[in-house]
């Protein structure tokens, strides 16, 4: 497996150090994507029903939110919220709102400012 190290070099990771995997691991992994031999990423499986089930149903409740207080409300961790809102923005059930943040909300739910 060919992994990035901090210096942005394809090394094999049997040639990297106890320490320098560690420094790699920070940097690497902190958006969960793990670069595989080729220079292709992994990427996650399709969301949970049942996580996209709550977030709908959370959603129902509140005009609009962040990802970090759906996870937060619905007891998920955020990247599998992300990959769920994702999904369900692909299936038009709900909707980006740019203001100065990102919200989410239920598609229609929230009229133009």
């Amino acid at each position: 497996m060919i992994i990035y190290s901090p210096v942005r070099r394809s090394v094999p990771l049997q040639h990297l150090s106890t320490s320098a995997v560690k420094g790699c691991r920070k940097f690497t992994f902190r958006k969960n994507r793990v670069i595989k031999k080729g220079g292709t990423t992994m990427e996650k499986g399709p969301a949970s029903p049942e996580i996209k089930e709550k977030v709908l149903a959370y959603l129902d409740t509140v005009e609009k939110a962040k990802s970090k207080d759906i996870a937060k409300a619905i007891n998920e961790k955020k990247s599998d919220v992300d990959n769920a809102v994702k999904e369900l923005s692909m299936e038009d059930k709900v909707e980006y709102l740019y203001i100065t943040t990102t919200f989410i909300a239920l598609k229609g739910k929230v009229g133009a400012p």
